[in-house]
């Protein structure tokens, strides 16, 4: 019984998606962008303009920005001490995905990491690119696309959640416009 309410509220995902342009190819990131500006560390990424900053935050630990365009997904960033007892004492770049995967565990099902791999910022600095694919709360699927960077003893976190039909390359535009000073 459980599997047939599961199954009917994925096609119910599906439809809703479908109606308000899910099905249709993914629009651009806009030309027209605002910046976000950090302080300790300095930072500041640019994201497009008629998304709406600050609906709604959720209560993540760490977060110092939000910013959405409901439905089509949100961008969180989050800034962590080192010390911070909410962070796995091994955390680091090379483990950063798997954790943001287990974290996931919480939120859904069929977590799945599509890719995990080290890359460079156009300032040269290294940081951890990861994809992750689950069911938010067993129904919708969604993916979790974030960049996670080694900065003045502070891991900064910059997430991507988007429902999949929503998802295209062109969002890692958002992410790879961080940039530190």
């Amino acid at each position: 019984r459980f599997e047939s309410v599961r199954n009917d509220a994925l096609k119910l995902d599906e439809l809703y998606l479908n109606s308000i342009g899910g099905d249709k190819e993914t629009e651009k990131v806009s030309s027209e962008l605002k910046t976000f500006e950090h302080e300790s560390p300095d930072f500041k990424i640019e994201y497009p303009s008629k998304w709406i900053d600050n609906l709604n935050p959720p209560p993540w630990p760490g977060i110092v920005f939000y910013t959405s365009q409901p439905p089509r997904g949100f961008m969180s960033i989050h800034v962590h001490d080192k010390s911070t007892p909410f962070l796995q004492p091994d955390y680091s770049l090379e483990k950063a995905t798997a954790y943001r995967a287990q974290g996931l565990n919480n939120w859904g099902t069929d977590v799945k990491i599509i890719s995990d791999q080290k890359v460079s910022l156009k300032d040269g600095k290294t940081a951890n690119e990861g994809l992750i694919e689950f069911r938010e709360f067993g129904a919708a699927k969604r993916n979790n696309l974030a960049i996670v960077v080694d900065k003045q003893n502070k891991w900064i976190t910059v997430q991507l959640g988007i429902p999949s039909a929503f998802y295209n390359e062109e969002l890692k535009s958002i992410l790879y416009s961080l940039e530190f000073k």
